[in-house]
């Protein structure tokens, strides 16, 4: 796998982030229930589809620094951003935000967060185990399959009121997407002549997009949101095949329309994802008052209220930084 930085990769995050923003911003739109179905699925198959292990480094060494790095990216502004978004400050407040899963931050907090703690034990679970894989190579794939089967065990039903500590049931669940993409790489790599030619790329796009589609109706289409965040799979094989099919049909969309612009800010989709809420309310309230009373459309406004909400939290994040990096994982 080459070690440059695949701008395509970037732009398919920057997509990624759109739809999670959309999917946020009208929670009655049939859209909404559609891009819920792989909206947040796609980052963790882009990082699998990206992720390559050190072979020179120990599992020590890995939990050492790697584990440091992810703690200043991901945990600090997460702790920040709790305690600021936070309704409270007491110590009951304090038990929630340290739980780290969605349900606990439903108490006190903004619960979008939750993506920040299950991402850090999914990214930290994935490379140890490629790590220690390189060595005992049955480990990745039994390692994978068995936190599979975690994850469907410990679904939305079989959870405590407060889920499971940083959410690691549904982390297990994108150590299993990430290893999909990891495959749907390799895949890549060898069949380089599905991605290169435009027609074929095009006609893989809408393969893969008609696959998708069908996995979603399957799985309860619109009658059913399927909620990663929770643990609400639906039926759980259809959840995976929705999810891959609509992420890799996403993945070549943003082959296609790669460009700089998008590749910039889908560099920074963590920053994006932590304030986005803050701009939707806004842009919802002025959206509720200047188009909604004339054109009364759900999928129209999430649509309008997520482009534009994207836009402004792409706009803001050079002033945050300038107030504090450590808000958007960029500790000095």
């Amino acid at each position: 796998m080459a070690d440059f930085r695949l701008s395509y990769i970037d732009t398919a995050k920057f997509l990624a982030i759109w739809f999670v923003i959309i999917s946020h911003s009208c929670m009655k739109s049939g859209i909404c229930f559609f891009l819920f179905a792989f909206h947040v699925q796609l980052f963790f198959m882009l990082y699998g589809y990206v992720h390559k292990t050190k072979r020179e480094q120990s599992l020590i060494q890995y939990l050492i620094v790697g584990g440091k790095t992810l703690f200043y990216r991901v945990l600090v502004p997460y702790f920040l951003l709790a305690f600021i978004l936070g309704v409270q400050i007491s110590p009951n407040s304090i038990v929630h935000i340290a739980y780290g899963s969605i349900q606990s931050l439903g108490f006190i907090t903004s619960t979008h967060l939750w993506f920040l703690p299950c991402y850090f034990v999914a990214v930290l679970l994935y490379n140890s185990l490629s790590i220690v894989g390189e060595k005992v190579k049955w480990l990745m794939p039994v390692g994978v399959v068995i936190l599979t089967i975690i994850s469907v065990y410990f679904s939305n039903e079989r959870v405590p009121k407060m889920g499971m500590p940083f959410g690691f049931n549904v982390a297990c669940s994108g150590i299993t997407l990430m290893y999909i993409g990891h495959l749907i790489r390799v895949i890549l790599d060898k069949s380089h002549k599905l991605i290169v030619n435009k027609i074929v790329l095009l006609g893989n796009t809408v393969l893969l997009m008609l696959f998708g589609v069908l996995f979603f109706n399957l799985n309860g289409g619109c009658n059913h949101l399927t909620a990663m965040s929770y643990g609400n799979y639906g039926n759980y094989i259809y959840f995976i095949l929705s999810s891959v099919f609509l992420g890799s049909a996403t993945l070549l969309i943003a082959k296609m329309i790669d460009n700089s612009l998008f590749a910039k800010y889908g560099k920074l989709t963590l920053p994006i994802y932590a304030f986005h809420l803050l701009v939707v309310g806004v842009v919802n309230m002025t959206y509720n008052h200047i188009i909604a009373p004339y054109l009364e459309s759900y999928n129209l406004q999430a649509i309008v209220v997520g482009t534009v909400s994207l836009i402004v939290t792409c706009a803001i994040i050079p002033a945050i930084r300038a107030i504090d990096s450590n808000l958007i994982g960029e500790h000095k």
